[in-house]
């Protein structure tokens, strides 16, 4: 998790300190490249980190599902 780019949960360690920066900007950096090729592939992109499955956060996460997945259903129908 420390390389993700989590603003919550990450992380740098103290040990290979230059390594571990450059590994998580360049994991942000692609990661983004990627949202952004998929989005414009037309596909909706939900980002839903480790710590968003927890036991307290778990129906949080389950909400934001349901919400992408009712909008792509109405966005279905109203093409027809």
């Amino acid at each position: 998790l420390f390389c993700n780019g989590c603003a919550q949960c990450s992380t740098i360690t103290k040990q290979n300190d230059t390594y571990w920066r450059l590994k998580k900007s360049r994991n942000v950096k692609r990661d983004a490249k990627q949202r952004k090729l998929l989005r414009q592939r037309g596909w909706k992109v939900l980002r839903i980190w480790e710590h968003d499955l927890t036991p307290l956060r778990v129906a949080a996460a389950t909400r934001k599902i349901e919400r992408a997945l009712a909008a792509l259903r109405d966005a279905a129908l109203r093409e027809g």
